[in-house]
């Protein structure tokens, strides 16, 4: 016989199997989370849920300024005379010196009569690797300068030198062949500047800072040396208003002694003005302008067509005779070309380098 459950006792058991089954799952949260008051406890802070640290705001930086461009090695035919004339335009050419620091001492390189830069390539090399900067005239081009060139191109440089780099306070002329220009520009006087810049447009330098004039067999017309060919060739370029033969002018401009030239009544206008256009009318002049530099005369022990050593020779010591410093040295083995060949480039650079550093020396 069966018994029946009533249906009261089966809903009440199912309700208590699920009372039950509620009680188990909240104990299980409250072990799990923890039970307050029906609230659950916030874990506590670990290095995982613990609130970020503030960041730090980079304070703000000024910006960097861009840095200064380096002069270039080499600056090339820079314009300093006849400027908007294609043809007869004059240029330079300034080279640094790999080492040292800016400003640089700076050299003046004038070429001989119908030469070219090329002709100078071991020359400037070896100035360059003492120290010096270089300037060039006629930059590519075949020499073009004299008188006139010279002291455009130096009266550029007064205005321009600190644009390149270059010390003024420590400047030299080189001169080849033409030792004419070297001695006119350390020994010219104002009158002379103003004519030589009458077509130049850099301005009348207030002071010229020549602080030594170094020739390489250099020619100066010295009356007790040797005219040559050389003189009657490149003189009369100079000369104004003389009627008789350039080869006679210049024989008797010579005739007459130099330290007279000034004063003699033996020349007229025309030749006085010839003279003027030489070093030694200056050497003897009794008010100087200005400081004027010492002289380096270099010369070849072989005998030279073009010019003779005797030139030199016969200069010295008509500077030391005007009360101007003067040294004079003899490069062996070598004649009026030799400077195109590096070993007799390097003695040359070697005593202008001498040279140069007494100079400096004993600047104040």
């Amino acid at each position: 016989m069966s018994t029946r459950i009533p249906q009261q006792q089966v809903l009440w058991a199912l309700w208590r199997k699920r009372l039950r089954g509620c009680a188990l799952l909240w104990m299980v949260l409250c072990i799990l989370g923890g039970c307050n008051g029906g609230q659950a406890t916030p874990p506590p802070p670990t290095a995982t849920n613990a609130p970020p640290p503030a960041t730090a705001v980079p304070e703000p930086t000024a910006t960097p300024a861009p840095e200064l461009t380096a002069t270039p090695i080499s600056m090339e035919d820079i314009a300093y005379s006849n400027l908007d004339n294609p043809v007869t335009k004059r240029t330079l050419s300034i080279l640094h010196p790999e080492s040292g620091s800016p400003p640089y001492p700076v050299i003046l390189l004038t070429y001989a009569h119908e030469s070219r830069a090329s002709d100078y390539t071991a020359m400037v090399e070896a100035l360059l690797s003492r120290g010096y900067a270089v300037v060039q005239l006629g930059g590519s081009r075949e020499n073009v300068g004299a008188w006139d060139d010279g002291f455009c191109a130096w009266a550029w440089l007064e205005a321009n030198a600190a644009s390149y780099d270059l010390d003024m306070n420590r400047a030299l002329v080189f001169n080849h062949g033409i030792g004419i220009v070297g001695g006119l520009l350390g020994l010219g006087d104002k009158a002379l500047w103003t004519e030589m810049l009458k077509y130049c447009p850099s301005p009348m330098p207030s002071t010229v800072h020549i602080k030594g004039v170094v020739t390489y067999n250099g020619w100066f017309l010295i009356p007790e040396g040797s005219l040559t060919w050389f003189g009657y060739f490149v003189l009369p370029t100079r000369m104004t208003d003389i009627k008789e033969d350039p080869q006679v002018a210049v024989a008797r401009l010579v005739e007459i002694p130099y330290d007279e030239w000034r004063t003699t009544d033996q020349l007229d206008e025309p030749m006085r003005h010839l003279a003027s256009q030489l070093p030694l009318y200056y050497v003897s002049d009794p008010n100087p302008s200005g400081e004027r530099p010492a002289f380096l005369l270099l010369y070849s022990d072989a005998e030279n067509v073009e010019i003779p050593s005797s030139e030199s020779l016969a200069f010295a010591p008509a500077l030391e005779k005007g009360g101007i410093p003067v040294q004079l040295q003899e490069i062996s083995s070598s004649d009026f070309w030799s400077l195109k060949e590096p070993e007799i480039a390097a003695r040359i650079a070697d005593a202008i380098d001498v040279f140069a550093q007494q100079l400096f020396a004993a600047a104040p």
